[in-house]
Order: structure tokens, then sequence, then C-alpha cells
């Protein structure tokens, strides 16, 4: 298993990717596992869950 690229899905459906020397911007994540399911590879999809919170300790702000 390897991670080819990593982005982002918008509320819109577009979606954009990066992976090594390259940036996509795609009409939905389905376009962006099509696109790297090619030459006999075969992509998934991974969701992360959002984060509850960020934030910053005070000993960690600049």
């Amino acid at each position: 298993m390897e991670i080819a690229a990593w982005g982002m899905a918008h509320e819109d459906g577009r979606t954009e990717v990066v992976g090594p020397g390259q940036r996509l911007v795609l009409a939905s994540p389905e376009r962006a596992e099509a696109w790297f399911s090619r030459d006999g590879v075969t992509a998934q999809l991974v969701w992360l869950a959002p984060s509850r919170a960020a934030s910053l300790g005070p000993d960690l702000a600049a």
C-alpha cells in the first residue's frame, strides 16, 4: 500500500489533489480515484474524520 496523493473535497464536489509532481482539480472525489486507478493500479479513497478542534497551547503560539 502506498499513499499516492492527498486532497480535499469541497461542498460543491470540486476536489483538489496534490501528489508528487502534480496538482489536480477534478469534478469529484470519484474522478480522483479513477485518475489514480490506471496501469494495473487500483486506487482507494480513504476519508479522515474532521478534527474536533484545532488550537495551539500558549507554549506553542508564536
